[in-house]
């Protein structure tokens, strides 16, 4: 009652689209007569007195299909503890209910609820906003992001030409025939080490239920498997599957999408957070007042470092947002651990003309070099950063990465 996810009801729905609005009818307040959105107008604002009956405003945009990403995200201006529940939306595409709006991390006290979705079926698409709490008014902003946007780099069947999922490249998507023995895509993980968490979200769908283990994903270090999705949320024919991962090391990993029910196609969604941002290169910056800013327009760098037995030094400035935030600084350095075995790696902090930490990169389990400092700070302020190679003739090509800076 509290939701319209029953298949004949949600056809039902959607059918209304193609019929004519009772007269009167204002626009937005019944299926058949819509709010259109789209590239163009992708937002819009409105208010919902709810009932035990449900209030509903509706939405539409017409969907490209052939996995476009699309988010859907409503803003609620209280959330009554019932975001999700008894205040939320629905989704409704060519075959039915396609998904529910959900708060982050499941909190019903949230004031935001979003789904994220790539189907292969092009169409018209029904947003249906409800409020059922009774005698609550509720401003809302309902978004739909993603229309009108490129195409998401599509997954690789081998994992060698595997798209890059980075800061940039957060969202992927695709379709997948399923085998018994096994079908899968691959995309390829830029993670930024320092224990930042990394959490992946696959929509799938349509469900295969005779068996609910056929569809799913797993991340792989190597040849080691790291993570496996597991279900967060079955919602009529698709399925949500979320995995975690923390390391300290910087690298990439390979994330695999599997459908091993034999014949049957289900297209995805692929949503990515903690992941590394995209390096700029660094060069001539030598002395500090030649130094490159890291600050959330600049969050990363890559550059070469020829060592010297006196020191070799870049510069950096770091740009701290205060208020008791943790920020991550990660020095790593590919193939360097001969170099950070001897200790000639370092990365130095400091404010103004006083020294406030100092760490020396040491080779990980992978033989690379790895120095990774927090550092948090009361009010916002900027750090020199210095990184310096004492190896004599060993030139070292390394990346600099900051996390948490906003």
């Amino acid at each position: 009652m509290l939701r319209m996810v029953g298949r004949a009801l949600a056809l039902a729905l959607v059918a209304l689209l193609s019929l004519v609005a009772p007269a009167g009818a204002e626009e937005g307040t019944t299926a058949g007569q819509p709010i259109v959105l789209g590239a163009e107008r992708s937002s819009a604002v409105g208010r919902l007195v709810g009932n035990r009956g449900g209030a509903y405003a509706f939405y539409a945009f017409d969907y490209p299909g052939s996995g476009q990403i699309v988010v859907v995200r409503l803003r609620v201006s209280q959330s009554y503890g019932e975001v999700g529940r008894l205040l939320g939306f629905n989704v409704y595409g060519p075959q039915g209910h396609l998904g529910s709006g959900r708060p982050k991390d499941g909190d019903p006290t949230a004031t935001q609820a979003e789904l994220t979705f790539a189907e292969s079926a092009p169409g018209r698409y029904l947003v249906q906003v409800y409020n059922y709490v009774d005698g609550a008014s509720v401003d809302f902003q309902l978004d739909v992001e993603g229309l009108g946007a490129p195409p998401p780099p599509p997954p690789s069947v081998r994992p060698e030409d595997a798209p890059l999922a980075n800061q940039s490249v957060p969202r992927l998507a695709g379709t997948l025939v399923g085998q018994s023995g096994g079908a899968f895509h691959y995309v390829a993980v830029d993670y930024p080490g320092g224990d930042e968490q990394l959490t992946v979200t696959l929509t799938v769908g349509p469900r295969y239920t005779p068996s609910e283990r056929a569809l799913g994903m797993h991340l792989y270090r190597g040849s080691d498997l790291v993570a496996t999705g597991q279900v967060a949320e079955v919602a009529d024919e698709r399925q949500t599957f979320v995995l975690y991962y923390r390391g300290r090391s910087a690298e990439r990993l390979t994330l695999q999408v599997f459908n091993y029910a034999p014949g049957h196609t289900v297209s995805y969604g692929l949503r990515l957070t903690g992941l590394a941002p995209r390096p700029e290169p660094a060069e001539g910056h030598t002395t500090p007042d030649r130094a490159r800013p890291l600050d959330p327009a600049h969050r990363a760098y890559r550059a070469t470092l020829a060592g010297r037995r006196a020191g070799a030094h870049h510069y950096y400035l770091l740009v701290h947002p205060g208020g008791q935030r943790l920020a991550r600084l990660v020095l790593s350095a590919p193939g360097a651990g001969a170099v950070a075995a001897v200790g000639a790696l370092s990365l130095y902090v400091w404010d103004g003309a006083t020294l406030v930490a100092q760490v020396r990169a040491e080779p990980d389990e992978r033989g690379d070099a790895l120095a990774i400092l927090a550092l948090s700070a009361d009010q916002a302020r900027t750090y020199g950063l210095q990184v310096s190679h004492y190896g004599e003739g060993q030139t070292t090509p390394y990346r600099l990465t900051a996390l948490g800076l906003d």
